[in-house]
């Protein structure tokens, strides 16, 4: 039998039941960056509880979800994508469809890269907006991808894949300024010129996958988005939030 589950600055996930995120609009709630314009924050901890919840409800695909160590080694801090179908989405909500920027941002722990694209947040990338890992061109390191209405950028070599090691990664987009950033632990390690507009999509957010089955495989922690582009500085206490 399916066992309920909530999330708030988690998710506690166990069948299919909404779970939820730690604020809401506005960043308001427990236990997330105090940075403006954060529209979810997710820790993915399986011991918190019910402590406070909104309406941005996640939901995992997986009955018994594999938790893991985080970064700083507390067991069952983290969720764990096998790449076999485990996903946690979020249902699709007006929040989520960005007009004139948004950032992405998570800690990863890939396992694996292929050359092909594997989400990490993703909301319909041909009409919407994804980040994720993409194929590498040098040994034990992996590429980061940022993709809006169907245009595709990416920071290069940037993720240590062989050391299994966790890396914070984000990635800003503004329309007016037609350019992305890519932040990796905090620090900008790449801009890239980008002109589209940002499409909107019905389609629920998905952690772990794209919408087109693109599997990411390894773990997850602390998944954020804000409707705007961070600066650098923002970033980096994304980054250092504990």
């Amino acid at each position: 039998m399916r066992r309920a589950c909530f999330a708030l600055v988690v998710l506690l996930v166990v069948g299919t039941t909404g779970c939820t995120s730690s604020t809401g609009p506005g960043g308001t709630g427990l236990g997330h960056p105090d940075i403006a314009g954060i529209i979810a924050f997710y820790q993915f901890d399986e011991s918190l509880g019910n402590e406070i919840s909104d309406t941005h409800h996640a939901t995992s695909t997986d009955e018994d979800p594999i938790y893991v160590k985080d970064r700083h080694d507390r067991p069952n801090s983290a969720i764990f994508i096998s790449g076999v179908g485990e996903i946690v989405s979020v249902p699709a909500h007006a929040d989520f469809d960005f007009d004139e920027a948004f950032t992405l941002a998570a800690w990863v722990l890939p396992y694996l890269s292929y050359p092909p694209y594997c989400g990490i947040i993703d909301k319909d990338y041909y009409t919407g907006y994804s980040m994720g890992i993409t194929g590498a061109t040098e040994p034990e390191m992996a590429d980061v991808g940022l993709r809006v209405s169907g245009a595709s950028v990416s920071a290069e070599d940037v993720v240590a894949i062989g050391t299994l090691t966790w890396t914070h990664v984000a990635c800003t987009y503004d329309v007016a300024a037609q350019s992305a950033r890519f932040y990796i632990n905090g620090t900008l390690a790449d801009t890239r010129p980008l002109s589209v507009e940002i499409g909107t999509s019905d389609a629920d957010i998905r952690f772990g996958m794209s919408q087109y089955g693109d599997e990411y495989v390894g773990a997850i922690d602390q998944v954020a988005l804000f409707g705007r582009a961070l600066s650098a500085a923002e970033v980096r206490t994304l980054h250092d939030f504990d």
